[in-house]
This record gives structure tokens, C-alpha cells and sequence, in this order.
């Protein structure tokens, strides 16, 4: 039962810090027939961010992503601060120490290495383009 209680708590902090900020955005467009004109968008802020920073120096704020499979026709574009993504690593524990939230153990993920991304600095973080899919992950 404390579990539960702290799960629902933890799940209410964090749906408040993402809906009083807005800071958050997940968009999902349905029947996309041809995503490059979303792609093309994204490459042209990648641009930006290279030719005003060319040796990414400075630490990141935002991480952005795009994602496309022909079959779906469906695109996902999600962008989220990494204070935002920062809080819900650290929210993992509570003050007692115990962890409220254990992804360790049911995903193959160094949640460290996610932190660590913003040290990077911004510009392009990865880029798939498949027959079928396609992924842009870039920092701003």
C-alpha cells in the first residue's frame, strides 16, 4: 500500500511540474504520406544551431526528436527541456532513499548517459533515414 501511495504521488508531482510549465510537447500526426517537409523543417534549425555554434560549446537546454515509419504514416515530434528530464531522473528517489522508480531494471538504458547528453552541446545528436524510418534527434 506505501508503494502504491508513493507511485500516485510521484506520478501527481510529475504530471503538475509538466502541465504548470508547458514545457513538455508531444505531437503526433496521423496519415502523414510524406514527412519531409517535417524533416526539412528540423534540418533547417540543425543548420541554425551549427552555423551559429560550430563547435557546440555550452551546455544543451532542449533535446528534440522526430520520428517517422512509412507503414504507421505516423509522425512523432517530441521536445522536452532537460530540467524537466533532469527532475523526473532525480525523482527516482525519494528522501528516504528509497527509489520510487526502477526503470533499471526493465530497460537496458544507462539513465546517466541521458543526463550527460546536454554536456554535449547543442546541434545534431543522431540521424536514421531508412527506406521505411526515420529518426532526428538534435539538441538546442
Amino acid at each position: 500500500m506505501r508503494y502504491l501511495r508513493i507511485t500516485i504521488q510521484a506520478f501527481f508531482s510529475l504530471a503538475l511540474i509538466v502541465l504548470l510549465t508547458g514545457c513538455l510537447t508531444v505531437r503526433i500526426f496521423k496519415n502523414v504520406k510524406d514527412a519531409g517537409r517535417h524533416f526539412e523543417w528540423a534540418h533547417r534549425r540543425i543548420e541554425n544551431i551549427h552555423r551559429n555554434n560550430p563547435d557546440r560549446r555550452g551546455p544543451a537546454h532542449r533535446i528534440h526528436a522526430l520520428f517517422f515509419e512509412a507503414s504507421d504514416r505516423e509522425l512523432i515530434r517530441i521536445s522536452a527541456p532537460f530540467w524537466v528530464i533532469n527532475s523526473c531522473l532525480d525523482f527516482r528517489m525519494t528522501a528516504s532513499g528509497e527509489e520510487v522508480f526502477a526503470p533499471d531494471s526493465r530497460y537496458e538504458i544507462d539513465w546517466k548517459d541521458i543526463r550527460d547528453l546536454q554536456h554535449m552541446g547543442p546541434g545534431l545528436l543522431v540521424e536514421v533515414d531508412e527506406e521505411n524510418e526515420k529518426v532526428l534527434i538534435w539538441l538546442d
